[in-house]
Protein backbone atom coordinates (compact mmCIF):
# COMPACT_ATOMS: atom_id res chain seq x y z
CA UNK A 1 0.00 0.00 0.00
CA UNK A 2 1.12 3.40 -0.40
CA UNK A 3 2.40 4.73 2.59
CA UNK A 4 2.11 8.04 3.12
CA UNK A 5 -1.11 10.59 2.14
CA UNK A 6 1.71 12.99 0.33
CA UNK A 7 2.06 10.15 -1.85
CA UNK A 8 1.26 10.34 -5.73
CA UNK A 9 0.01 7.79 -8.55
CA UNK A 10 1.62 7.00 -11.65
CA UNK A 11 -0.64 7.96 -14.56
CA UNK A 12 0.01 4.24 -15.81
CA UNK A 13 -2.60 2.84 -13.13
CA UNK A 14 -5.18 5.66 -14.52
CA UNK A 15 -4.91 3.76 -18.36
CA UNK A 16 -5.35 0.57 -16.35
CA UNK A 17 -8.50 1.75 -14.57
CA UNK A 18 -9.79 3.22 -18.17
CA UNK A 19 -9.41 -0.39 -19.62
CA UNK A 20 -12.25 -1.49 -17.96
CA UNK A 21 -14.66 1.27 -18.83
CA UNK A 22 -13.46 0.06 -22.97
CA UNK A 23 -14.61 -3.09 -22.19
CA UNK A 24 -17.70 -1.91 -21.38
CA UNK A 25 -17.75 0.01 -24.63
CA UNK A 26 -18.17 3.34 -22.25
CA UNK A 27 -16.54 6.46 -23.42
CA UNK A 28 -13.03 7.21 -21.45
CA UNK A 29 -13.25 10.80 -22.35
CA UNK A 30 -16.68 10.63 -20.50
CA UNK A 31 -15.39 9.13 -17.33
CA UNK A 32 -12.39 11.12 -17.48
CA UNK A 33 -14.66 14.30 -17.56
CA UNK A 34 -16.56 12.98 -14.95
CA UNK A 35 -14.12 12.63 -12.51
CA UNK A 36 -12.02 15.91 -12.99
CA UNK A 37 -9.32 14.96 -14.70
CA UNK A 38 -9.64 15.34 -18.44
CA UNK A 39 -7.25 18.34 -18.63
CA UNK A 40 -4.47 16.40 -16.04
CA UNK A 41 -4.51 13.37 -18.65
CA UNK A 42 -4.66 14.78 -21.70
CA UNK A 43 -1.04 17.18 -20.71
CA UNK A 44 0.64 14.25 -19.00
CA UNK A 45 3.56 12.23 -20.02
CA UNK A 46 4.12 8.77 -19.24
CA UNK A 47 5.71 9.56 -16.41
CA UNK A 48 3.23 11.83 -14.64
CA UNK A 49 1.81 11.04 -11.38
CA UNK A 50 -1.57 12.37 -9.77
CA UNK A 51 -2.75 12.15 -6.48
CA UNK A 52 -4.01 9.53 -4.33
CA UNK A 53 -7.20 11.88 -4.04
CA UNK A 54 -7.72 12.42 -7.72
CA UNK A 55 -7.55 8.49 -8.27
CA UNK A 56 -9.82 7.56 -5.40
CA UNK A 57 -12.16 10.04 -7.84
CA UNK A 58 -11.59 7.64 -10.96
CA UNK A 59 -11.83 5.10 -9.16
CA UNK A 60 -15.15 5.53 -7.78
CA UNK A 61 -16.47 7.02 -11.18
CA UNK A 62 -15.16 4.22 -13.33
CA UNK A 63 -16.73 1.48 -10.32
CA UNK A 64 -20.04 3.06 -10.48
CA UNK A 65 -20.02 3.40 -14.58
CA UNK A 66 -20.04 -0.52 -14.93
CA UNK A 67 -21.55 -1.58 -11.69
CA UNK A 68 -18.33 -3.45 -10.36
CA UNK A 69 -16.43 -2.50 -7.68
CA UNK A 70 -14.02 -5.34 -8.34
CA UNK A 71 -13.27 -4.13 -11.96
CA UNK A 72 -15.01 -7.29 -14.16
CA UNK A 73 -12.42 -9.66 -11.81
CA UNK A 74 -15.18 -11.84 -10.48
CA UNK A 75 -17.86 -14.38 -12.63
CA UNK A 76 -19.98 -11.67 -10.80
CA UNK A 77 -20.03 -8.05 -10.52
CA UNK A 78 -19.21 -6.53 -6.83
CA UNK A 79 -22.28 -4.26 -6.95
CA UNK A 80 -21.65 -0.67 -5.35
CA UNK A 81 -21.88 -1.46 -1.85
CA UNK A 82 -20.43 -4.59 -1.35
CA UNK A 83 -17.45 -3.40 -0.04
CA UNK A 84 -19.39 -1.71 2.72
CA UNK A 85 -21.05 -4.67 3.83
CA UNK A 86 -18.17 -6.91 3.81
CA UNK A 87 -16.75 -4.36 6.38
CA UNK A 88 -19.74 -4.65 8.35
CA UNK A 89 -19.58 -8.12 8.45
CA UNK A 90 -15.87 -8.45 9.43
CA UNK A 91 -15.83 -5.61 12.21
CA UNK A 92 -17.65 -7.35 14.95
CA UNK A 93 -15.18 -10.54 14.80
CA UNK A 94 -13.08 -10.45 18.03
CA UNK A 95 -9.34 -11.25 15.90
CA UNK A 96 -7.88 -10.03 12.76
CA UNK A 97 -7.64 -13.85 12.28
CA UNK A 98 -11.69 -13.95 12.32
CA UNK A 99 -12.53 -10.88 10.39
CA UNK A 100 -10.17 -12.06 7.51
CA UNK A 101 -11.83 -15.30 6.90
CA UNK A 102 -15.60 -13.82 7.18
CA UNK A 103 -14.14 -11.05 4.73
CA UNK A 104 -12.69 -13.90 2.13
CA UNK A 105 -16.43 -16.15 2.91
CA UNK A 106 -18.01 -12.68 1.97
CA UNK A 107 -16.19 -12.12 -1.26
CA UNK A 108 -16.47 -15.89 -1.93
CA UNK A 109 -19.64 -15.35 -2.39
CA UNK A 110 -20.05 -12.38 -3.95
CA UNK A 111 -17.16 -13.17 -6.80
CA UNK A 112 -17.90 -16.50 -7.04
CA UNK A 113 -14.36 -16.40 -9.30
CA UNK A 114 -11.67 -16.35 -8.29
CA UNK A 115 -11.87 -18.03 -4.79
CA UNK A 116 -9.59 -17.13 -1.70
CA UNK A 117 -8.67 -18.74 1.40
CA UNK A 118 -6.12 -18.51 3.94
CA UNK A 119 -3.39 -20.87 5.49
CA UNK A 120 -1.14 -20.52 8.04
CA UNK A 121 2.69 -22.50 9.03
CA UNK A 122 5.08 -21.01 11.55
CA UNK A 123 5.35 -17.80 11.62
CA UNK A 124 3.89 -17.28 7.70
CA UNK A 125 0.20 -16.47 6.98
CA UNK A 126 -1.01 -16.83 3.25
CA UNK A 127 -4.30 -15.35 1.37
CA UNK A 128 -4.47 -17.75 -0.88
CA UNK A 129 -6.21 -16.94 -4.50
CA UNK A 130 -7.26 -19.44 -7.00
CA UNK A 131 -8.65 -18.38 -10.69
CA UNK A 132 -11.20 -21.14 -12.31
CA UNK A 133 -11.52 -18.97 -15.60
CA UNK A 134 -8.89 -17.09 -17.50
CA UNK A 135 -6.97 -14.83 -15.12
CA UNK A 136 -8.06 -11.45 -14.88
CA UNK A 137 -6.43 -7.91 -15.55
CA UNK A 138 -3.24 -6.70 -13.22
CA UNK A 139 -5.62 -3.67 -12.15
CA UNK A 140 -8.34 -5.40 -11.08
CA UNK A 141 -6.21 -8.24 -8.94
CA UNK A 142 -4.44 -4.76 -7.63
CA UNK A 143 -8.04 -3.61 -6.82
CA UNK A 144 -9.22 -6.82 -4.85
CA UNK A 145 -6.09 -6.92 -2.57
CA UNK A 146 -6.14 -2.93 -2.16
CA UNK A 147 -9.68 -3.36 -0.97
CA UNK A 148 -8.94 -6.47 1.33
CA UNK A 149 -5.69 -5.69 2.25
CA UNK A 150 -7.02 -1.84 3.66
CA UNK A 151 -9.73 -2.98 5.28
CA UNK A 152 -7.18 -5.39 7.58
CA UNK A 153 -4.69 -2.63 8.05
CA UNK A 154 -7.37 -0.25 8.92
CA UNK A 155 -9.48 -3.22 11.42
CA UNK A 156 -6.19 -3.72 13.43
CA UNK A 157 -5.34 0.03 13.35
CA UNK A 158 -1.71 -0.49 11.85
CA UNK A 159 0.16 -1.09 8.63
CA UNK A 160 0.11 -5.53 8.32
CA UNK A 161 3.03 -5.72 6.36
CA UNK A 162 3.25 -7.53 3.23
CA UNK A 163 5.90 -10.01 2.65
CA UNK A 164 5.62 -11.27 -0.95
CA UNK A 165 2.92 -10.88 -3.71
CA UNK A 166 1.98 -13.38 -6.32
CA UNK A 167 -0.50 -12.39 -9.38
CA UNK A 168 -1.62 -14.97 -12.03
CA UNK A 169 -2.00 -11.70 -14.34
CA UNK A 170 -0.09 -10.88 -16.78
CA UNK A 171 2.78 -8.04 -15.82
CA UNK A 172 2.29 -4.70 -16.59
CA UNK A 173 4.66 -1.99 -17.26
CA UNK A 174 6.11 -0.94 -15.80
CA UNK A 175 5.93 -3.46 -13.00
CA UNK A 176 8.06 -1.32 -10.29
CA UNK A 177 4.93 0.64 -9.24
CA UNK A 178 3.46 -2.46 -7.81
CA UNK A 179 5.86 -2.38 -5.30
CA UNK A 180 5.43 1.17 -4.56
CA UNK A 181 2.27 0.17 -3.74
CA UNK A 182 2.18 -2.90 -1.89
CA UNK A 183 6.16 -2.66 -0.37
CA UNK A 184 6.68 -6.16 -1.17
CA UNK A 185 8.17 -8.24 -3.93
CA UNK A 186 5.40 -8.98 -6.15
CA UNK A 187 5.66 -11.91 -9.14
CA UNK A 188 3.11 -12.10 -11.97
CA UNK A 189 1.97 -14.97 -14.14
CA UNK A 190 1.96 -17.40 -11.14
CA UNK A 191 -0.38 -20.59 -10.89
CA UNK A 192 -2.40 -18.46 -7.73
CA UNK A 193 -2.47 -14.87 -6.66
CA UNK A 194 -1.35 -14.65 -2.80
CA UNK A 195 -0.32 -12.02 -0.06
CA UNK A 196 1.93 -13.00 2.63
CA UNK A 197 2.72 -11.69 5.82
CA UNK A 198 3.61 -12.31 9.29
CA UNK A 199 0.93 -14.91 10.72
CA UNK A 200 1.14 -13.13 14.12
CA UNK A 201 -1.22 -10.31 12.50
CA UNK A 202 -3.69 -12.58 12.59
CA UNK A 203 -4.10 -12.51 16.58
CA UNK A 204 -4.23 -8.84 16.64
CA UNK A 205 -7.45 -7.64 18.39
CA UNK A 206 -9.96 -5.78 16.54
CA UNK A 207 -9.83 -2.09 17.61
CA UNK A 208 -12.15 -0.65 15.75
CA UNK A 209 -15.77 0.39 16.48
CA UNK A 210 -19.00 0.28 14.18
CA UNK A 211 -19.35 3.90 14.99
CA UNK A 212 -15.98 4.77 13.30
CA UNK A 213 -16.92 2.32 10.53
CA UNK A 214 -19.01 5.25 8.50
CA UNK A 215 -16.29 7.61 8.59
CA UNK A 216 -14.20 4.65 7.45
CA UNK A 217 -16.34 3.95 4.54
CA UNK A 218 -17.23 7.42 3.77
CA UNK A 219 -13.42 8.33 2.86
CA UNK A 220 -13.20 5.11 0.90
CA UNK A 221 -11.60 4.18 -1.41
CA UNK A 222 -8.97 7.04 -0.90
CA UNK A 223 -8.33 5.97 2.57
CA UNK A 224 -7.52 2.32 0.83
CA UNK A 225 -5.07 3.77 -1.31
CA UNK A 226 -2.95 6.60 1.05
CA UNK A 227 -3.15 3.23 3.56
CA UNK A 228 -4.01 3.28 7.38
CA UNK A 229 -0.86 3.08 9.78
CA UNK A 230 0.37 4.54 13.07
CA UNK A 231 3.92 6.66 11.66
CA UNK A 232 4.31 7.53 15.51
CA UNK A 233 3.76 3.93 17.15
CA UNK A 234 6.54 2.86 19.72
CA UNK A 235 7.48 -0.22 17.39
CA UNK A 236 7.95 2.16 14.51
CA UNK A 237 10.14 4.56 16.64
CA UNK A 238 11.85 1.15 17.60
CA UNK A 239 12.46 -0.33 14.44
CA UNK A 240 14.40 2.70 13.24
CA UNK A 241 16.49 2.59 16.34
CA UNK A 242 17.58 -0.89 14.98
CA UNK A 243 17.57 -0.43 11.04
CA UNK A 244 20.10 2.48 11.63
CA UNK A 245 22.96 0.05 13.18
CA UNK A 246 23.77 -3.30 12.30
CA UNK A 247 22.60 -6.45 14.08
CA UNK A 248 25.38 -6.99 15.98
CA UNK A 249 25.43 -3.62 17.45
CA UNK A 250 21.93 -3.83 18.29
CA UNK A 251 21.02 -1.99 21.99
CA UNK A 252 19.51 -4.74 24.58
CA UNK A 253 16.15 -3.62 25.51
CA UNK A 254 17.50 -1.25 28.60
CA UNK A 255 20.00 -0.22 27.01
CA UNK A 256 17.26 0.93 24.31
CA UNK A 257 14.91 2.46 27.26
CA UNK A 258 18.07 4.48 28.34
CA UNK A 259 18.11 5.74 24.71
CA UNK A 260 14.70 6.54 24.70
CA UNK A 261 14.48 8.10 28.32
CA UNK A 262 11.40 5.53 28.93
CA UNK A 263 11.46 2.73 31.86
CA UNK A 264 11.47 -0.52 30.83
CA UNK A 265 7.87 -1.36 32.10
CA UNK A 266 6.71 1.58 30.28
CA UNK A 267 8.31 0.92 27.31
CA UNK A 268 7.16 -3.07 27.47
CA UNK A 269 3.08 -1.49 28.42
CA UNK A 270 4.09 0.09 25.23
CA UNK A 271 4.55 -2.55 22.70
CA UNK A 272 2.22 -4.70 24.20
CA UNK A 273 -0.99 -2.08 23.56
CA UNK A 274 0.76 -2.66 19.77
CA UNK A 275 0.93 -6.27 20.05
CA UNK A 276 4.06 -6.47 19.86
CA UNK A 277 7.66 -7.16 21.98
CA UNK A 278 11.28 -6.16 21.50
CA UNK A 279 12.19 -10.10 20.65
CA UNK A 280 9.06 -10.17 18.19
CA UNK A 281 10.80 -7.16 16.27
CA UNK A 282 14.52 -7.71 16.52
CA UNK A 283 13.24 -10.96 14.37
CA UNK A 284 11.01 -8.89 11.83
CA UNK A 285 13.87 -6.51 11.38
CA UNK A 286 16.41 -9.53 10.70
CA UNK A 287 13.48 -11.05 8.41
CA UNK A 288 12.81 -8.25 6.32
CA UNK A 289 16.69 -7.16 5.90
CA UNK A 290 17.19 -10.60 4.99
CA UNK A 291 13.91 -10.74 2.35
CA UNK A 292 15.89 -7.32 1.00
CA UNK A 293 19.43 -8.80 0.48
CA UNK A 294 17.90 -12.09 -1.17
CA UNK A 295 16.10 -9.82 -3.29
CA UNK A 296 18.06 -7.15 -4.26
CA UNK A 297 22.13 -8.39 -3.87
CA UNK A 298 24.03 -11.70 -4.53
CA UNK A 299 25.51 -11.80 -0.85
CA UNK A 300 26.07 -15.57 -0.04
CA UNK A 301 23.37 -16.70 2.31
CA UNK A 302 26.38 -17.69 4.80
CA UNK A 303 27.32 -13.70 4.70
CA UNK A 304 23.94 -12.37 5.50
CA UNK A 305 23.54 -14.77 8.39
CA UNK A 306 26.56 -13.06 9.36
CA UNK A 307 25.89 -9.73 8.45
CA UNK A 308 21.80 -10.70 10.12
CA UNK A 309 23.90 -10.82 13.34
CA UNK A 310 23.78 -14.92 13.68
CA UNK A 311 26.31 -16.79 14.79
CA UNK A 312 26.00 -19.81 12.65
CA UNK A 313 24.39 -20.06 9.46
CA UNK A 314 22.19 -23.11 10.02
CA UNK A 315 20.24 -21.03 13.07
CA UNK A 316 19.61 -18.45 9.98
CA UNK A 317 17.97 -21.27 7.82
CA UNK A 318 16.08 -22.46 10.91
CA UNK A 319 14.71 -18.77 11.20
CA UNK A 320 14.37 -18.24 7.48
CA UNK A 321 12.34 -21.43 7.38
CA UNK A 322 9.92 -20.23 10.36
CA UNK A 323 8.90 -16.88 8.24
CA UNK A 324 8.60 -17.77 5.01
CA UNK A 325 8.12 -21.92 5.16
CA UNK A 326 11.15 -22.40 3.01
CA UNK A 327 14.96 -22.08 2.40
CA UNK A 328 16.87 -19.03 2.13
CA UNK A 329 18.13 -20.32 -1.02
CA UNK A 330 14.96 -21.76 -2.49
CA UNK A 331 13.95 -18.19 -1.39
CA UNK A 332 15.87 -16.38 -3.77
CA UNK A 333 15.23 -19.17 -6.60
CA UNK A 334 11.30 -18.11 -6.71
CA UNK A 335 11.84 -14.76 -6.66
CA UNK A 336 14.62 -15.06 -9.49
CA UNK A 337 11.73 -17.02 -11.51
Amino acid sequence: MIKDRNDVVPIGFVFDALNSVRAHQLSPERILQTAGLSDIVATSGVDARISVSQFARLWRTVSAAIDDEAFDLGARAMRPGSFDMMCNCAIHCGSLGKAVRRAIQFLNLILDDPSASISTEGRTARIILEDHRRPGSAFAYRSYWVMLHGMMCWLVGRNVALLQMDMTAAAPEPTSSFKTFFGAPVRFEQPVGQIVFDSRFLKLPIVRSSRSLGQFLRRAPENLLAGYYHDQAMADVLRQHLLAKPARDWPDFNELCRALELPPRTLRRRLHLEGQSFHALKDEVRRDKAIELLLTTRTSIGDISTELGYREPSAFYRAFQNWMACSPGRYREMLAS
